[in-house]
């Protein structure tokens, strides 16, 4: 197996003892977009023809994705700061809706960090955070980021700012919410 951060591994194993349950855990940077892959020589998967082999994937402790019977390999999302930012048009891909996040610095010039996280397998899709961990900015100071994330059912927006700084949501071109601080708000078509 493999994850890797768009075309580059990060972590990989190579061969694995039989009968034998082996774990991996690993914290990645936010920033990034995680794919984990694993990979079979023979073509047959690790389950069932030659024995019972099995496979979790679990981001922060929740399961996303489990499985065995596929052939040279099969490929998980894992999350991060995925999708790709807009075209200069501010469109997306198919099969994908534009995201913007804005924020206004709070009074002592403290950037708001954030993150949108999908739901159903509590992956993050898209964030700020890395950046405004290494960023001062300047009282009032108003900062905007549009993603293109997966279109999906539901998504929550976690605003980690207690002091009080103003933040507004926008979903494929749509107004959906707005606030100030600390905030987790729910968005998509089936919320």
């Amino acid at each position: 197996w493999e994850i890797l951060n768009d075309a580059t591994v990060v972590a990989s194993e190579r061969y694995f003892p039989d009968s034998q349950t082996i774990l991996f855990s690993e914290c990645f940077d936010p920033t990034g977009c995680y794919n984990f892959v694993i990979k079979d020589a023979r073509n047959n998967g690790i389950c069932c023809q030659l024995g019972r082999g099995s496979y979790d994937v679990s981001v922060n402790g929740r399961l996303i994705a489990s499985g065995g019977e596929y052939e040279s390999s099969e490929t998980v999302f894992i999350g991060g700061n995925c999708g790709g930012n807009p075209t200069k048009e501010d469109s997306c891909p198919e099969d994908f809706s534009l995201l913007n996040v804005t924020t206004l610095d709070d009074v002592c010039g403290n950037p708001s960090s954030w993150e949108v996280i999908d739901i159903a397998t509590g992956q993050t899709r898209a964030t700020n955070v890395a950046a405004s961990e290494h960023s001062v900015g300047r009282k009032d100071a108003l900062r905007s980021l549009a993603k293109c994330i997966p279109r999906k059912d539901c998504y929550q927006l976690a605003i980690y700012d207690s002091n009080g700084a103003e933040w507004m949501l926008e979903y494929d071109g749509d107004f959906v919410t707005s606030g100030f601080g600390l905030s987790y708000s729910t968005f998509g078509p089936k919320c």
